[in-house]
């Protein structure tokens, strides 16, 4: 397996391969991870390349670090320097399936090498659509860049024994330009066992420091992609002196950020910075409601967030401004409240209604928890996409 993000719940990011990974070697088989250290990860080195075991997992660790601070030059020479090394080690390890989990998409040249000279089964998954992302969010302006790129995402798929994408959106989208790729969705799921489990010692010293106070709370990245903006507007319109925002995370914006709250001397936005899984689990454990915000790009509707299956595993309602899947589901479920993109007034409206209603705030959390297990667990997803896997096999 190729993905440059790996992390566990000891770190302050997606957990998704070592979900699956450790739930794979438990059914006896065996999985390498080529990774590297990521600056929101729990995975360092100080090699260029060095390897350890994690629960029965091989990590191949390449040192060539990434951050989102970055720019996207230095990004891209980083993610080169991984690809390019992992593509040394795919040509010469044994292993019988390779999937190489993107972005960043480069992780598309060891499964396409893999493809055509070692003739192995490969799996390319895509967690976010790019080049589109970064064509509609003016990373990439140059038409002969854009023509690149889309020529290489079409070889990475044409390449592929099978597509998995994280979201419905994305398959759709993916089988619009390329119906006759073997394509399959398994969405980044919710952990049931983790943040159904918070720390009590952790959780009771946040309720003491917050007493009466309405907590909401943000976790993950404050990107290009997330609207940061959207959520410290909507908490300056906030009447209710008793409602807080903390936002759990960092990232690209987060300076410009608190910039804003401090110019403006908004008093109920707190900023933590990076915390573990761990501590994210008390938070949300806490929290009366968890936002999930985009900005508004319509590449970005249809992705597939872990800070949304993190708050449905703890029974935390969502706030979000999507329009794409994300909004059917809460929609159907009442698992959350959908709001529009861009109107800071109507996501102010919908967190002061969310925490003054105990008796709603409850029944979305009763429902959250539910789909979290019934539609989004890990087991199931595990077992499911093993199955995919096998199938490529026979």
């Amino acid at each position: 397996m190729v993905y440059q993000y790996f992390g566990t719940p000891s770190g302050s990011w997606s957990t998704r391969y070592y979900e699956l990974a450790r739930r794979w070697v438990r059914q006896g088989h065996e999985v390498e991870v080529i990774t590297s250290p990521y600056e929101k990860s729990d995975i360092r080195t100080a090699e260029f390349i060095s390897e350890c075991f994690i629960e029965g997992i091989k990590l191949t660790i390449i040192n060539s670090s990434d951050s989102n601070r970055s720019g996207f030059v230095k990004r891209t020479v980083r993610s080169l320097i991984f690809a390019l090394t992992a593509s040394f080690l795919v040509l010469t390890r044994s292993y019988d399936v390779l999937i190489s989990s993107s972005g960043p998409i480069t992780v598309g040249i060891p499964s396409i090498l893999a493809h055509l000279i070692k003739r192995k089964k490969t799996v390319f998954e895509v967690r976010d659509l790019w080049p589109q992302g970064a064509i509609e969010l003016g990373k990439i302006k140059s038409s002969v860049l854009i023509r690149l790129f889309l020529w290489f995402e079409g070889k990475c798929y044409k390449n592929a024994s099978l597509v998995v994408a994280c979201s419905t959106d994305m398959i759709k989208s993916i089988n619009d330009r390329y119906p006759v790729l073997n394509t399959y969705v398994v969405p980044n799921g919710s952990d049931m066992d983790l943040f159904s489990k918070p720390d009590n010692g952790k959780l009771k010293i946040l309720n003491n420091l917050y007493g009466k106070k309405k907590v909401i709370v943000y976790t993950g990245s404050l990107g290009l992609m997330d609207d940061g903006m959207l959520m410290i507007e909507a908490m300056r319109l906030v009447s209710n002196p008793e409602i807080i925002l903390v936002i759990l995370g960092d990232g690209a914006e987060r300076l410009e950020l608190e910039a804003k709250v401090r110019r403006e001397g908004i008093n109920n936005v707190e900023f933590k910075g990076l915390v573990s899984k761990h501590e994210i689990v008390c938070w949300l454990n806490l929290a009366q409601g968890a936002l999930v915000l985009f900005k508004n790009f319509s590449v970005l509707q249809g992705s597939s967030p872990n800070k949304l299956f993190d708050a449905l595993a703890a029974g935390c309602p969502v706030i979000h401004n999507t329009t794409g899947w994300i909004r059917d589901l809460t929609n159907e479920s009442q698992c959350g409240i959908a709001v529009s993109p861009d109107q800071p007034d109507m996501l102010a409206q919908e967190i002061e209604k969310l925490c003054n209603d105990d008796n709603l705030r409850s029944k979305m959390s009763e429902k959250a928890r539910f789909v979290a297990g019934s539609m989004f667990n890990r087991n199931h997803h595990a077992d499911e996409y093993l199955c995919k896997i096998k199938q490529l096999l026979n």
